[in-house]
């Protein structure tokens, strides 16, 4: 349910915006530059509006089946600020892709990639992107789980790193990679 609406909610806003554009500008094809603007603002709307759903789906995640105190459950927009920044994961993820993909192009006939060859570079920009990003994955997920304290993202990503040292920042980073890394990838060898 909380990726469906993510992914409808996401879609529909970048619809209007793009709608919007268009009529304003009298542009009828968008550019990749404002396209990836246009994008990035209704990843963060979106992000705004999904995030309390996406909280109550972390804290049962991450709580234990009998709750132990009596603590009240974090702000429905607990982790806004980490999620925000987290609208740079796509952007990043494509300039890698774009990046390596003219790296490998640059002196051949054909400017195009085969379907393996996207599905690599596809790979390794999308490691790119989720390691360069995973301390605000991490911070957001503490934030939204209810076992940080009401402090903002900085308190608990200094927090995170002085309990536990830089290691416990990318705490999970293998399986975050596991879990987006190939299915980027394989998006990325279709497109292609």
């Amino acid at each position: 349910l909380d990726t469906v609406a993510s992914s409808f909610t996401f879609f529909f806003i970048l619809t209007l915006l793009k709608r919007e554009y268009k009529r304003l500008t009298n542009i009828e094809s968008l550019n990749p530059t404002v396209n990836l603007m246009l994008s990035s603002l209704a990843a963060m709307a979106n992000t705004t509006i999904t995030l309390p759903l996406d909280g109550i789906v972390t804290r049962k995640q991450t709580s234990p089946s009998t709750p132990s105190s009596t603590k009240s459950p974090p702000s429905p927009w607990a982790g806004l600020e980490p999620a925000l920044m987290l609208s740079s994961n796509p952007a990043i993820h494509y300039t890698a892709y774009d990046l390596i993909k003219s790296t490998i192009v640059t002196n051949r006939q054909q400017k195009t990639l085969s379907g393996f060859e996207a599905f690599l570079v596809g790979l390794i920009a999308k490691s790119v992107a989720t390691i360069v990003t995973y301390p605000l994955i991490r911070t957001k997920q503490i934030m939204m789980s209810g076992n940080a304290e009401e402090a903002g993202m900085k308190e608990t990503m200094t927090k995170i790193y002085d309990e536990e040292g830089i290691k416990s920042l990318y705490k999970g980073l293998s399986l975050q990679l596991g879990h987006t890394v190939c299915k980027a990838a394989l998006l990325m060898s279709i497109r292609e």
